[in-house]
């Protein structure tokens, strides 16, 4: 696993990482239907990135928190 330096105060939140597959678009009468067809699927998939962003939410919206390139 990558160490990214966070800092103390950074590792102890409640960080989640994960992949948004669906959000606003998806209508909230639509979710138990959803749910019912993806709750027992597996996924798995590889690919490579040369950076990514750690976005944080200010209650209103997401900002860049920071950013980490691989091709140092």
């Amino acid at each position: 696993m990558k160490n990214f330096s966070l800092n103390k105060q950074e590792t102890f939140s409640k960080i989640h990482p994960h992949i948004t597959l669906a959000s606003r678009d998806l209508h909230h009468k639509q979710f138990p239907k959803a749910w019912a067809d993806f709750k027992t699927r597996e996924f798995t998939d590889y690919f490579s990135v040369e950076n990514f962003s750690l976005l944080k939410h200010d209650g209103k919206i997401w900002h860049i928190y920071r950013d980490f390139n691989f091709n140092q």
